[in-house]
């Protein structure tokens, strides 16, 4: 057992705490957190509208009006999961730049025009602009644009020879606009370039065509019982070394989960079968019970068979609230 330890701590753990901090992965992790609580509002909103209780149902229709009640929740909902890949757009590139100490916010603005000129909003039938790409659908291909943008912008912002430089009277905020121009431009103009080649391929909307191909796919490929226990185990494991497995693993399981809870939220809408099983709710349900390791458990059975001793009783008065919310990093 000790030679295995060893042999993991030698071979295994420098590369898992590399990918833990690599940039673009803490950049991904920590644009989703900033999405967070407007998921969590859209994810109430729709509860409070789709609350599946008939008595209820006719209790709002009585005090408010059948139909007007519900637009409240559909409002909420268009800003928040209804433009989810937008956010995430901007807040992706915003964090990847700000890792390379770059302009952050004229990072984010770039990105968010990249995306929309690959075709966030497409034509749809009759004239009618689809909007499906801002949510959920073009979440992957958001992220993806979000990276790659912000590494053609950044690297062009260092090139002195795109840069304008404006005289010191200037405010900053204008000359921070006029030194970002020629690289805005540039960066923009690449994917306007790439979404005119597809376009002549044949692939009349880029974003669709890229979710059912590949996100899509990759979806109901994660949600099945042997990813379950395959992101449990690791997550578990990554921990074991001294690791935080949760932060490692995130930026992946992030890209798998807000999407899964949206279609899920969906087919609730519409009176469905849930598709996605597998998604974070289920963990934090069933699975980390208290945190990696359901060690909510572990702090009921010291309350219980421990109360004598005063270093466990500690520690697990300490764990004992942030456990309800499946944080577990003082236990």
């Amino acid at each position: 057992m000790n030679g295995f330890i060893a042999f993991m701590e030698k071979y295994f753990i420098p590369y898992a705490a590399k990918i833990g901090g690599q940039r673009h992965l803490v950049a991904i992790r920590d644009g989703f957190i900033t999405t967070m609580p407007l998921m969590i509002l859209g994810s109430f909103a729709v509860l409070i509208n789709n609350f599946p209780i008939p008595a209820y149902q006719k209790f709002m229709n009585n005090l408010f009006g059948e139909g007007t009640w519900q637009a409240f929740g559909g409002n909420v909902w268009n800003g928040t999961f209804a433009i989810l890949a937008l956010l995430i757009a901007f807040t992706v590139a915003y964090n990847l730049a700000k890792s390379y100490d770059k302009d952050a916010l004229s990072s984010g603005v770039v990105s968010v025009a990249s995306f929309f000129t690959i075709g966030a909003i497409a034509p749809g039938a009759d004239g009618v602009a689809n909007t499906g790409g801002l949510g959920s659908t073009g979440l992957f291909l958001a992220l993806i644009i979000a990276l790659i943008s912000t590494e053609i912008f950044t690297r062009l912002s260092g090139s002195p020879k795109l840069i304008i430089n404006m005289p010191d009277g200037v405010p900053p905020a204008v000359s921070r606009s006029f030194a970002a121009l020629f690289p805005a431009m540039i960066t923009v103009s690449i994917f306007g370039l790439i979404t005119a080649f597809f376009q002549a391929a044949g692939v009349t909307n880029l974003v669709i065509s890229f979710y059912e191909l590949v996100q899509e796919p990759f979806m109901g490929l994660a949600n099945s019982l042997p990813a379950a226990l395959i992101l449990a185990f690791v997550s578990a494991f990554l921990w074991f070394f001294g690791l935080h497995g949760a932060n490692i693993i995130d930026p992946f399981m992030q890209t798998i989960n807000v999407p899964a809870i949206e279609a899920n939220v969906k087919a609730l809408e519409a009176g469905k079968e849930l598709p996605y099983i597998v998604n974070k709710p289920f963990f934090d349900s069933f699975v980390n019970l208290g945190g990696t390791g359901a060690t909510i458990g572990l702090i009921i059975a010291i309350f219980i068979v421990a109360r004598k001793h005063k270093a466990y009783m500690t520690v697990s008065k300490l764990s004992a609230a942030p456990g309800l919310f499946n944080i577990n990093e003082p236990m």
